[in-house]
């Protein structure tokens, strides 16, 4: 979910060649970037689809694994200028402090996964150094996860969140 150019899509794709991959952004640019990167490194597992989150997937499709590098950035935060003249402010930025996207994706996640017990986390989110805290306790509310983990970066800063 965020897929942007669909780095992350087209690595796992590559990683796992048996494996189909699905890459989703709201931003048509997007896809068709991320396409023509599938195509200019042979990616043949790796589709892109046009989505706000998931209400472009059926209802039916589910997922091992769904990982986003959504917009986790509070619109306060003043940018250092080469991150803000030159990124997509939509792929940057989101209302609520930064969590606005995070939280519908963990609210409408576990629709789209299959029960996977050979996997120990089946979400992955990029998040904000500052959002540790609120996303554990989220999803400690969420009836549909059990566990969360908020891993660090190598500056240690909390980094990515890992949903079980």
């Amino acid at each position: 979910i965020g897929t942007g150019s669909g780095c992350i899509a087209l690595s796992l794709a590559h990683a796992f060649p048996q494996a189909t991959v699905y890459g989703v952004d709201i931003a048509q640019t997007a896809i068709m970037l991320a396409q023509e990167n599938a195509k200019n490194n042979t990616i043949e597992n790796a589709y892109f689809l046009q989505s706000d989150l998931f209400e472009q997937i059926p209802a039916d499709v589910k997922f091992d694994l769904i990982i986003s590098n959504p917009p986790y950035i509070n619109p306060a935060v003043q940018l250092e200028r080469s991150v803000q003249d030159w990124e997509d402010h939509g792929a940057l930025f989101a209302h609520h402090d930064g969590l606005y996207i995070i939280k519908k994706i963990i609210q409408n996640a576990a629709h789209y996964l299959k029960k996977n017990e050979t996997l120990d986390y089946q979400l992955i989110i990029e998040i904000d150094e500052d959002q540790g805290d609120a996303l554990q306790t989220l999803v400690a509310n969420n009836k549909d996860f059990m566990d969360i983990v908020v891993q660090q970066d190598q500056f240690h800063r909390d980094r990515t969140i890992w949903i079980k």
